[in-house]
């Protein structure tokens, strides 16, 4: 279907990125990202693989019906007999942090990466699971992809510069079978964005999954990125 008039349909903002060819929806708390011709999408960060791409036909940019509607909380039912497709929507709220972003000081992005590692993994040991081990290299990614949206004034999973998440944990040698990302932009301190990212279902999917051993968290003027992998 075209993008335009079921993501509209749906109550979403709809951003296309021509230098990586990427659609992105964004409802409420929820993020999805498709890049054309690709046979996964993002949502919130986590790789989710499509039974269709998203392509173009006749200058119309065409996404998979059922992935995008149940990625942003519809429900799909088809009726065979009368070759009719029903969407319903709870309609779904925006958000917004409405904070500033903290003071970038020298100490600032190692510190405060430490702390939101050590609030998640509170989380974690509250939900009954492990903690996660934090990882240089992986927090590396994390700190080059914060500061990535920040010089560059974007904010989203997918990077004009490095691409997917995926496609940056790839170009800087992460091996994973599981991975995923959450990003936040304007939250004051640690606590502040974690905060955020447990009371948003699919950041906090993320937070608390159980396929997930490994974090690397980024920090760079006001931008938070937290990674993922098994």
């Amino acid at each position: 279907m075209p993008l335009r008039g079921i993501f509209e349909a749906l109550g979403a903002e709809v951003r296309w990125t021509a230098a990586t060819r990427t659609v992105t929806a964004v409802k409420g708390d929820t993020t999805v990202s498709l890049r054309i011709g690709q046979s996964t999408a993002s949502v919130n960060g986590q790789s989710v693989r499509l039974d269709a791409p998203a392509v173009v036909a006749s200058g119309r940019t065409m996404v998979p019906l059922r992935f995008v509607s149940e990625a942003l909380g519809a429900s799909v039912q088809w009726d065979a007999r009368t070759s009719t497709v029903t969407i319903r929507s709870d309609g779904g709220s925006d958000g917004d942090s409405g904070g500033q972003p903290a003071p970038q000081t020298p100490d600032t992005e190692s510190a405060w990466a430490a702390q939101v590692v050590s609030l998640v993994n509170e989380a974690r040991s509250q939900a009954g699971l492990s903690a996660l081990s934090s990882d240089s290299a992986l927090a590396r990614v994390a700190f080059d992809k914060a500061k990535d949206m920040a010089d560059n004034d974007y904010f989203d999973h997918d990077s004009p510069t490095h691409g997917s998440p995926f496609e940056m944990m790839d170009a800087y040698g992460i091996s994973y079978g599981y991975a995923g990302e959450n990003i936040a932009k304007g939250q004051r301190t640690p606590q502040e964005v974690v905060d955020a990212w447990m009371n948003s279902p699919g950041h906090r999917a993320n937070i608390l999954s159980d396929n997930f051993t490994t974090i690397g968290v980024g920090y760079y003027n006001g931008h938070w990125v937290q990674m993922f992998t098994d």
